[in-house]
């Protein structure tokens, strides 16, 4: 029983190691072939004494079926037959005559050498198979009612010269163990010894002929240098249109200073002046359409200074051919804190920053003409940093935000009414790519 157990060991081996590979590549290749040889036998051991057979016997047929899961790896199912008679002039002199008939069958493993050591141009045409494998062998004696049952084991190697796409010349070389062997070679004696004690070799010549319907058989099929990397063409058209679809996003057609992704309003006429969402709004002496938190502002704040505050901020020229608007955040009189009514804005903000990881955003602080130019630079860098720092909750690196503060120096309404004043209380946000 313990062989038996060995037996399927093998078997489960050569599933785990190969079945993997048996739809994978190589497709459009034949994998079947039906191999025929010829040739000689030395039946090495164990004779009884006074029996031998030194010399190699033309009495040598074998075939079998193989199978290759890809141009390196394979199972072949081959059966042989053998007769071994005494050497009647051999160096040892003169034997007792005997006649056995030798047969065998075995699955094995098929291993393509030329493909597993990348000598594939030299495999194109020539290749060199390793075979191993366990099966079974009978001796039965011609002149006496004897047989002997046994396992054996194969170890051997395949030269092949490809003839064309259907056929190819082989050799073959194989030695062959037997295990529990009861009976010499000769049939005369049982053999007390048990193990790898039968032993035997033959060489054959004759060929392999190609099953299937396509032109090329596995054995023959050309493993390129380069794997194929066509894939990486649909990778990258995907790219693309991914690429291109956060362009549209980031367009203006109608042109008021707010991208299409956030822009409410998208058919905004010329000349409008337009809030944070692409709306039109009115700069007549109405009150803020989204009035201030602070009903009741203080005309003339005098706040407390920072216990730190901000160093001046050192002048910044923006080019704004290389930036793309996102538009006006506003804030209320006296005020540095993002009110609720942007988050959305923000967030879509941030959104379009971690779509893009490439661009970074410029932050600008303004503020209206109320209270002291020194002040209103303290206050705009505050407003500016507030919107940083929300970004920065939202996942986006802060090396990735620039900051400036130019406090009342550059209002973008008129200052005489009170929602031109409440417009220019703003941080207006740039992306750079």
């Amino acid at each position: 029983m313990k062989y038996v157990g060995m037996i399927r060991i093998i078997f489960i081996l050569v599933f785990l190691v190969f079945g993997n590979q048996a739809f994978s590549q190589f497709e459009q290749n034949n994998k079947w072939s039906i191999e025929l040889n010829g040739g000689g036998t030395n039946a090495v051991k164990p004779y009884a004494p006074m029996y031998f057979s030194n010399t190699v016997g033309l009495f040598h047929t074998s075939g079998g079926i193989r199978y290759m899961f890809n141009n390196k790896y394979g199972l072949k199912l081959d059966g042989g037959y053998d007769r071994i008679k005494n050497d009647e002039f051999g160096s040892n002199g003169f034997s007792e005559e005997f006649r056995t008939n030798y047969y065998r069958s075995s699955l094995q493993l098929i291993l393509d050498l030329g493909r597993a050591f990348k000598f594939e141009n030299f495999s194109n045409h020539i290749s060199l198979l390793f075979h191993t494998g366990a099966g079974f062998s009978q001796i039965r004696s011609v002149d006496l009612d004897k047989s002997d049952n046994m396992f054996n084991y194969v170890v051997g190697f395949t030269p092949q010269i490809k003839l064309g796409n259907r056929v190819a010349l082989v050799a073959d070389i194989s030695f062959i163990w037997h295990i529990y062997q009861q009976y010499t070679f000769d049939m005369t004696q049982s053999h007390q010894q048990r193990g790898f004690d039968g032993f035997l070799a033959n060489g054959s010549l004759g060929f392999n002929f190609y099953l299937g319907k396509n032109e090329t058989h596995m054995d023959w099929a050309y493993t390129p240098c380069f794997p194929d990397m066509s894939y990486l063409d649909v990778e990258i058209k995907k790219l693309d249109s991914t690429n291109q679809n956060l362009m549209n996003k980031l367009r203006d057609d109608d042109g008021d200073g707010i991208i299409n992704v956030m822009d409410d309003e998208p058919n905004t006429p010329e000349g409008n002046t337009v809030d944070c969402r692409g709306k039109s709004i009115d700069l007549a002496e109405n009150p803020d359409p989204t009035p201030d938190p602070d009903p009741t502002p203080d005309p003339d704040p005098t706040p407390d200074p920072d216990p730190t505050p901000d160093p001046d901020p050192t002048p910044v020229i923006i080019d704004k051919t290389d930036l793309v608007t996102i538009g006006d955040i506003n804030f209320g009189l006296n005020q540095s804190y993002v009110q609720g009514r942007f988050y959305s804005v923000l967030n879509e903000t941030a959104n379009l920053l971690k779509a893009s990881p490439n661009a970074k955003i410029l932050l600008a602080g303004h503020a209206d003409i109320t209270g002291d130019e020194e002040y209103n630079v303290t206050l705009a860098m505050k407003r500016a940093k507030s919107i940083k720092k929300y970004l920065v909750s939202r996942g986006i690196d802060e090396s990735r935000i620039s900051v400036v503060s130019f406090g009342e120096t550059k209002p973008k309404f008129l200052s005489k009414t009170a929602a031109g004043r409440a417009l220019n209380r703003r941080v207006e946000v740039y992306i750079q790519e």
